[in-house]
């Protein structure tokens, strides 16, 4: 049912004193405790009663937010850096040969294979040589890592060698010459 009001017009009034300021702020705090009193109750018994829902719930809340932080954990999109290098020519004018100063080399640390890169560009060779060059050698070296490999090479090396002796041996025998049976008998 609505009730209509007749409109007041503003007037001022007397200023409200803080006395009065006071009071409607302790009736509101009073009344604010009262009501949280109240759920208060409300909630234990409501606790008490419906107890074994709540904690069904306060689980199920859990796995959805473990599944949810898992499902976006797992299907996140990773950022991927794109380094794009682009050739610049730099033309450097070469004043001799390369001399190696053993020192310098010492004193950086260097290892055998950077040292044969940096000679190759003194050299004049091109990146993309001496990649190429850096490709075989690590095939090279990853052959040799089997020890299948490892010990075919080694028992496989000497082979040829003996065989080749063999047959020499075998060649200088066959052309000594026969002695004959009356110089045979002679000595």
């Amino acid at each position: 049912m609505l009730v209509s009001v007749p409109s007041v017009p503003d007037v001022p009034g007397p200023p409200e004193s803080p006395r009065v300021k006071k009071t409607v702020l302790l009736y509101g705090l009073l009344g604010g405790v009262l009501i949280a009193v109240l759920k208060l109750v409300e909630y234990r018994h409501l606790v008490l009663e419906h107890s074994l829902q709540i904690y069904g719930g306060v689980v199920a809340l859990m796995f959805s937010v473990v599944g949810i932080w898992l499902g976006q954990k797992l299907t996140r999109t990773r950022e991927t850096v794109v380094v794009r290098e682009v050739p610049v020519r730099v033309e450097v004018p070469a004043t001799g040969s390369f001399v190696r100063n053993e020192a310098r080399v010492q004193e950086l640390g260097m290892t055998p294979r950077e040292l044969d890169i940096l000679e190759a560009r003194a050299q004049g060779d091109s990146p993309e040589m001496i990649a190429q060059k850096q490709a075989e050698m690590e095939k090279f070296a990853k052959m040799y890592d089997n020890p299948v490999i490892n010990v075919a090479v080694t028992f496989m090396e000497p082979l040829p060698v003996a065989l080749i002796m063999t047959l020499v041996s075998a060649g200088v025998l066959s052309r000594r010459k026969k002695p004959s049976p009356g110089a045979a008998a002679a000595a």
